[in-house]
């Protein structure tokens, strides 16, 4: 967290997926709120939560996109995605009726304001993805989230593990290519093995890293939090 602070202050981002760990600054923040309300099974509390995000992202890609004011339109659509994942999980693990019954329609909300908001707020030079990139990305990804998720698809054992250290992929990724795709040094002139090794370095480093932090770092938190000790039955049912 504090190698992203350069950025507050104008610098530049030591690797470039580091705006992503800001949006989660601002997830981390909204877990504590709903955490602490107590509302985190309560489907139609978090669906309110959802459509509000909706709404302040509709009035604020209207606004920006007047010049009025610079308002942030993008976190706000990250955060209504991440609790729409909540919503698939209350309605397929937990057998939620509420949110069984109102997935499809928070889905097909998504996919319309997504586009919609992204193209009142920004433009091709807003970043460094155009707007038909950035929003069939994020409808892409939407529509590859349901149908595993819906099919059942991340059963398996390795799928389940590399699901596990998917955070340190997702870190140490960039790291890894930067050593050795780069390298332009014999025998790693092969555009196949450097890549192979890349992936390779990165498992690895996930690896340790959930060993050595994430595993540790869990259960300090369990022995803080007495009262959320050992797995939740929802989670073993998944």
């Amino acid at each position: 967290n504090l190698s992203m602070a350069p950025a507050l202050w104008g610098q530049a981002d030591l690797l470039g997926i580091f705006w992503t760990l800001r949006v989660e600054w601002v997830f981390y923040g909204l877990c504590l709120l709903v955490f602490s309300l107590g509302r985190l099974d309560d489907a139609a509390w978090m669906q309110r939560l959802l459509g509000a995000l909706l709404a302040y992202a509709l009035g604020a890609s209207l606004l920006r996109g007047a010049g009025l004011a610079p308002l942030p339109v993008a976190l706000p659509l990250y955060l209504a995605v991440m609790l729409f994942g909540h919503q698939l999980r209350l309605a397929l693990l937990a057998q939620d009726a509420l949110a069984r019954r109102r997935w499809p329609a928070l889905l097909a909300a998504l996919a319309l304001l997504i586009p919609l908001c992204w193209t009142l707020a920004y433009d091709d030079d807003s970043h460094k993805e155009s707007l038909l990139a950035s929003c069939s990305g994020f409808l892409a990804g939407l529509a590859l989230f349901v149908a595993c998720v819906c099919g059942r698809r991340f059963g398996s054992a390795l799928l389940s593990h590399l699901g596990r250290i998917s955070y340190g992929i997702y870190l140490f990724h960039p790291i890894a290519l930067a050593l050795l795709l780069g390298a332009a040094q014999a025998p790693l002139q092969h555009g196949p093995l450097r890549a192979l090794l890349a992936v390779a370095l990165t498992l690895l480093l996930a690896q340790l890293v959930r060993q050595g932090l994430e595993q540790p770092a869990i259960r300090l938190g369990r022995r803080l939090l007495p009262g959320r000790r050992g797995e939740r039955p929802l989670e073993r049912r998944a």
